[in-house]
């Protein structure tokens, strides 16, 4: 089974469809750059770790912060 990571920072109506869809793969977490977004507590309910990443300063530097995680 693929793992899929999801990237999101608002309300979280689309991730709640994602999460909620049957599908074939496994949704291991979600990075979310906004700490008070809603789709942290959609994932919560969902059971799916949340990573906070705010975006502060350096692009360049949050992209690898990403990639990291």
């Amino acid at each position: 089974m693929k793992k899929v990571v999801i990237l999101a920072s608002g309300s979280g109506t689309l991730a709640r469809a994602i999460f909620a869809a049957e599908k074939c793969y496994e949704i291991t977490a979600l990075i979310c750059d906004q700490p008070q977004a809603k789709v942290i507590e959609i994932a919560n309910e969902f059971e799916i770790k949340v990573e906070l990443l705010e975006l502060i300063g350096d692009r360049g530097k949050w992209d690898q912060e990403l990639l990291s995680l």
